[in-house]
Order: C-alpha cells, then sequence, then structure tokens
C-alpha cells in the first residue's frame, strides 16, 4: 500500500502547483454518488499490478500483468506525468516534484509478457542440429492490439460512385525500449534490433515454443507515455474505415526472460552481462587490425613473407595486454610488426566468468602476409 500513496501524494502535489484556477460551483447533490477511483488511484494500482521484484515467480507474474491497463491508465495521467512549472511554484518546488515523481516512477521494475509463437513482433526460431532457439526483437514494436467493428455506413467516393464502408476502431499498444547496446553479450543490440540466443534440447523446445512467453524486464522512464491518432481514409478498393489509437510506453530494458508453458524460467539475460563462460568475442574484423601500412619498412627490402600466429593477453576490457608469437614467420622483424599492429588496433567483447562477469581472457590471432 505504500506504493499507492507515494503515487496519490505526488499526483496531489503535481494538480496542486500545476493548477491554480478557482474550482466551478457545484449543485448539491441530494444523494451522494458512487465513489469511483481517481486516475492517480488507477495507475498506483496498475504500477502493482505490472510490477516486478527479482526473485519473483515470472510465470505468476505474466499471468497477473496486463500491459494494456497499464498503458491506458499511464494515457490518462499523461497531463500530469508531463506538466510544466505551475505559475506559483518555485524553483525547488519544481524540481523536488519531478524527482520525486521521477523517483515513484521507476521505483519497481515492470514485466512485459509477450506470446512466443504465432508473434508478428517477435522472431523466434528453432535451430534443431544446434539445439537452440535464436529470437530477435525490436527495441520499438507492438505488445497487444485490440479492435472493435462500428458497422457500416453509406459514401461515395469523389467521383460520386456510391460505395459501402465498414467503420473500426483499432487500439495500438506499443513499448518504446532504451536498450543498453555498449556490451554485445547475452543480448546484441545494433540498429534498434535485439538478438538473442536460447539453448533447449529438442524434447524441451516444443513446450517452451507453444505456450512459452518472452518477459522484458524494465523501468519506466520518460516521457513515460505519448500516443498519436490515425484516421481512416477509405476507398473504393479498400472500402474499411479503420480509427487507429496508438499509446506507446517508454521504459528502459533490464533484462529478458523466456517462461515455458508452466511458467518455469527457462532462460534470462541482464542487459548489459555477458554470457556466462563466453570466450573473448572480436569487435569489428580482425583482418583489418593489420593491414599493409604495417608492414615493416624493412620487409620491401628484404621481401618478407609468411604467416604470423599468436596469443593476445586480454584484460577485462577486451584490451591486448601482451602478444606472444606462437607461429613464426620465419622473421623477427615481420613477427614483432604484426605483434605491434594487434596491440594498436584488436579490441574484443571481454571473456565472461561464470556469473556474466568479464574476466581477462585469451584470444588466438593469426595474419598471413603473401
Amino acid at each position: 500500500m505504500s506504493i499507492i500513496r507515494l503515487v496519490l501524494g505526488t499526483l496531489l502535489a503535481l494538480t496542486t502547483y500545476s493548477s491554480c484556477e478557482a474550482a466551478p460551483a457545484k449543485k448539491r447533490q441530494t444523494a451522494p454518488a458512487a465513489k469511483k477511483p481517481t486516475n492517480g488511484e488507477l495507475l498506483a494500482n496498475q504500477l502493482i499490478r505490472n510490477s516486478y521484484q527479482i526473485g519473483e515467480d515470472l510465470g505468476a507474474t505474466c499471468r497477473r500483468t496486463k500491459f494494456a491497463y497499464l498503458a491506458t491508465v499511464l494515457d490518462l495521467n499523461a497531463g500530469l506525468l508531463t506538466s510544466q512549472k505551475g505559475e506559483f511554484e518555485t524553483d525547488q518546488q519544481y524540481q523536488e516534484r519531478s524527482a520525486k515523481l521521477a523517483g515513484v516512477m521507476a521505483g519497481d521494475s515492470i514485466a512485459i509478457c509477450e506470446p512466443l509463437n504465432d508473434n508478428p513482433d517477435i522472431e523466434f526460431r528453432y535451430d534443431t542440429e544446434n539445439q537452440r532457439f535464436s529470437g530477435s526483437f525490436s527495441a520499438s514494436h507492438n505488445v497487444w492490439r485490440d479492435s472493435k467493428s462500428l458497422g457500416s455506413y453509406k459514401s461515395r467516393t469523389r467521383m460520386g460512385i456510391p460505395m459501402t464502408v465498414k467503420a473500426s476502431v483499432e487500439w495500438e499498444y506499443d513499448v518504446s525500449l532504451t536498450i543498453d547496446d555498449t556490451i554485445p553479450g547475452c543480448l546484441s543490440t545494433k540498429y534498434g534490433s535485439s538478438s538473442f540466443s536460447v539453448p533447449a534440447t529438442l524434447e524441451k523446445a516444443p513446450l517452451i515454443k507453444y505456450g512459452g512467453r518472452i518477459a522484458y524486464i524494465a523501468r519506466l522512464a520518460p516521457p513515460y507515455v505519448k500516443t498519436s491518432e490515425t484516421p481512416g481514409e477509405p476507398s473504393l478498393d479498400n472500402p474499411y474505415d479503420v480509427y487507429t489509437k496508438t499509446t506507446t510506453v517508454y521504459a528502459r530494458l533490464e533484462a529478458i526472460a523466456i517462461v515455458d508453458n508452466t511458467g518455469a524460467t527457462v532462460w534470462k539475460c541482464e542487459v548489459g552481462r555477458l554470457v556466462p563462460n563466453q570466450a573473448p568475442t572480436p569487435i569489428g574484423d580482425p583482418d583489418r587490425w593489420v593491414t599493409v601500412i604495417d608492414y615493416p619498412i624493412e620487409g620491401y627490402r628484404l621481401r618478407l613473407n609468411g604467416r604470423v600466429k599468436a596469443i593476445l593477453n586480454l584484460d577485462t576490457n577486451g584490451m591486448p595486454q601482451s602478444c606472444t608469437v606462437t607461429g613464426s614467420s620465419g622473421s623477427t622483424v615481420l613477427d614483432n610488426a604484426t605483434c605491434k599492429a594487434w596491440m594498436k588496433n584488436a579490441k574484443f567483447v571481454p571473456a565472461g566468468d561464470s556469473d556474466g562477469k568479464p574476466t581477462a581472457g585469451q584470444a588466438e590471432v593469426v595474419k598471413l602476409w603473401p
């Protein structure tokens, strides 16, 4: 209940400072009307309903959450969530109010759950040879959609041709995720698209794909919510008048997880964490680490060539600390020049320990000088 009181207190402060106009006179009621929950109360309840605590059963969380409801009440409170400094509000009061609001909205993580099967916004395919799923999703995508038919009406085209138009309204509930893409670990993000890999046996795979879910663990972030409306444009070739309202919720992604048809978590990835026990992975094209500009000047006179193989010792940031030649070209001059280029240009995603934390590692590199 504490979070409800905190949300309501924050929203009350928002309304107090952002609107100081006198309330219009009300007629006396002969009987008390049934009390309806305020927008602030609705928001507080949905923040709790869609919240996620570390260690909580994700299967139970996914059965409880309703993303469309959360998006709706965020939209109802959009004016308060984005209100500017009030006319009679000091800078200090505004800063305190804004900080308190940010703390409430980002207080607990939320869980956004989506089905894995027959989901056009999530790619999730099984590789039988390697016994693992390959998945991907866009940072901004649809989570839930609903529609309602409004019947039909008679109309005419601009040329005066009569037609019957079928009218409907669609509600789109989208999420826009901010994703840390600095470490391509268990979740690799590039150009707004994230990919991941989930190991699964042949026996377990169908239970994950059919009836399983992907859960996004995230924290709400400014601007929290935005809406857009698109009117229908029926034509003779497409006699459908579809009015679309899109509500987008903004959040910062913290982790993703896969749960099977029983609700058990079979895989989880914390954003920015490495794959446990992963080997160092090259960043960029290793062939570009050593090029013709690194060829020693003395090599032209001596016509040096050959194959250089070496082991790079890497620190926890994936940067080379030393280069040990394990296969010489036959020339110390060429070996040293090649190692110097690797030390300068090579960069790796660091190795991961059993907990997915960066650790020192080694990587083998090879260069052939023709």
